[in-house]
């Protein structure tokens, strides 16, 4: 019988706790979720958490830091006059253009500076082409000079032959 009453007892007091706390901010007091700020806010004034990464600016005129890698997608159709190119823009920019040697199409197993999708070694492009049904690939260029290679803010892919399109992912490393 004993443990039955002390049962009750809890109960009780449990119910009386609840109804306190459901009616107290209805009377003015304040409500749990106000109390469970306050002490939050209470343990962590004057402390400061770890220092976090610079993140890389993606202003439209920011610059891609040494050692980071872009990446992204492409797809390029060829259309009735047999020729198809796509602007691939690098943004955040690379700090110098890419010269002939530097840009690299993979159309089979990677290579030493193009190792894999998604990666590119430093001072290289990476154009990985996963699939094609056109007939030539005319290279890659550099759209402001029109010369291989690519600019500082992009490259441009170019194929011909009969319609046909390509796709795959890129990756650039300053």
């Amino acid at each position: 019988m004993r443990f039955v009453r002390g049962r009750g007892v809890v109960v009780a007091v449990l119910a009386l706790f609840v109804a306190l706390a459901v009616i107290s901010p209805a009377l003015g007091g304040p409500s749990l979720k106000k109390l469970i700020r306050k002490e939050v806010a209470k343990q962590l004034r004057n402390k400061q958490g770890p220092a976090g990464q610079p993140g890389t600016s993606f202003d439209a005129n920011a610059t891609l830091p040494s050692g980071q890698t872009l990446t992204g997608v492409w797809i390029l159709t060829v259309g009735a006059g047999n020729v198809g190119t796509e602007l691939i823009p690098f943004v955040p920019h690379l700090s110098a253009d890419l010269d002939a040697a530097s840009v690299h199409r993979i159309s089979g197993p990677p290579t030493t500076v193009c190792p894999g999708p998604g990666t590119a070694a430093a001072g290289h492009f990476c154009l990985y082409e996963r699939s094609s049904t056109i007939s030539s690939f005319s290279g890659i260029a550099n759209p402001a000079t029109g010369g291989l290679g690519a600019d500082r803010r992009g490259a441009q892919v170019g194929y011909t032959g009969p319609t046909g399109s390509a796709a795959g992912t890129w990756a650039v490393t300053p």
